[in-house]
């Protein structure tokens, strides 16, 4: 276990923006980002695996813009191979980003209409609008009709299921009693 925490440290010197909620990273990328799609693959499955580990730990901290982060590099992943075989042009990767984070945050929390607008209102950008909902409600039908389970659902069923410690509490929140 220690040489994972190792590694982990390593790499998070070397790639802060990695480890952290990867915002300022992605937005260096939608900015100015790499042509390399491998590369882009192997952050983007670095990226996903650090917020696995840090959400698994059972520490406190958020998951939404570590969604968002990995949605975005998926895009930018998806663009730069629809680029490669001249499906679209190198300057709309960003709106394939921006629509991939709506379509990763709807699979993620089963919220296609939050994910839809935060997405159109935080960046502004209307025209991701009617595609995000395109996306949207296609992601929301397959995962429902895939029955896979809802992100939020599964913490608070590992939460209320997870062993005391020697004690049992009758509601799953010890401080309301």
């Amino acid at each position: 276990m220690l040489y994972l925490v190792l590694v982990a440290y390593i790499i998070s010197l070397m790639q802060v923006n990695l480890t952290g909620g990867g915002e300022q990273f992605l937005l260096q990328q939608a900015q100015n980002g790499s042509t390399e799609i491998m590369w882009v693959l192997a952050v983007m499955l670095l990226h996903f695996g650090f917020s696995v580990f840090s959400v698994s730990s059972g520490l406190p901290g958020g998951n939404f813009i570590p969604t968002l982060v990995t949605g975005g590099l998926l895009g930018q992943l998806v663009g730069l191979i629809a680029v490669r075989y001249g499906l679209i042009r190198h300057e709309n990767v960003t709106y394939v980003m921006l629509i991939s984070m709506s379509a990763f945050l709807v699979a993620i929390e089963r919220t296609p209409l939050t994910a839809i607008v935060l997405i159109t209102e935080i960046t502004g950008h209307f025209e991701v609008f009617y595609p995000s909902v395109v996306v949207g409600g296609l992601t929301y039908y397959f995962t429902e009709l895939l029955q896979m389970r809802h992100f939020n659902v599964t913490l608070y069923e590992d939460m209320i299921n997870a062993p005391t410690s020697g004690k049992k509490s009758a509601t799953p929140f010890p401080w309301k009693s």
